[in-house]
């Protein structure tokens, strides 16, 4: 006598007797198993991540010049991780450009420009006393436009689908 048919197609249950074996057990016609055993068995296929996070993984360009001066590599690589987190803020964003301006050694500008898909581009100037406040102020006015977009376009969202219940 053969084993009852599963309700997940037979891919699924000769995987599960080919798994059940190696561990030396006999096919039983119900089995309950709990996720550590599925991840051991089966590997990374039975732990997926959600649609949502996959979604948040997002290409952004980010390109960074000066003017009137030069930065280091290092300063380029500080800069590029600290407007790297503006794209946790809004899904849409397509580009991210700096510009730090040394015109004034004294008191250097900075300025990102944000890109966004299907919306107008996004700009945040910042002058300080150090590179790395003018950095932190433009990247922290630019945080707060995106979340503002975004709540606009969620809140707008929310109406339009109350409007018509």
């Amino acid at each position: 006598m053969g084993r009852p048919p599963s309700r997940f197609g037979n891919d699924f249950s000769s995987a599960m007797a080919a798994s059940l074996s190696r561990f030396g057990v006999a096919s039983p016609a119900v089995i309950c198993f709990p996720t550590a055993f599925l991840s051991a068995a089966f590997g990374s296929c039975a732990r997926r991540r959600p649609v949502s996070e996959m979604e948040r993984i997002i290409r952004v360009q980010i390109n960074v010049s000066a003017r009137h001066g030069h930065l280091s590599p290092a300063s380029q690589s500080k800069i590029t991780t600290k407007v790297s987190r503006l794209k946790r803020y809004f899904n849409g964003l397509t580009a991210l450009n700096v510009t730090v301006d040394l015109q004034n050694p004294a008191l250097p500008a900075v300025e990102i420009v944000a890109s966004a898909e299907h919306f107008h581009q996004m700009v945040s100037h910042e002058v300080s006393a150090h590179l790395w406040r003018s950095v932190d102020g433009a990247v922290q006015k630019l945080e707060q436009q995106l979340r503002k977009h975004k709540e606009k376009v969620r809140d707008h969202k929310h109406v339009e689908t109350a409007r018509k219940s």
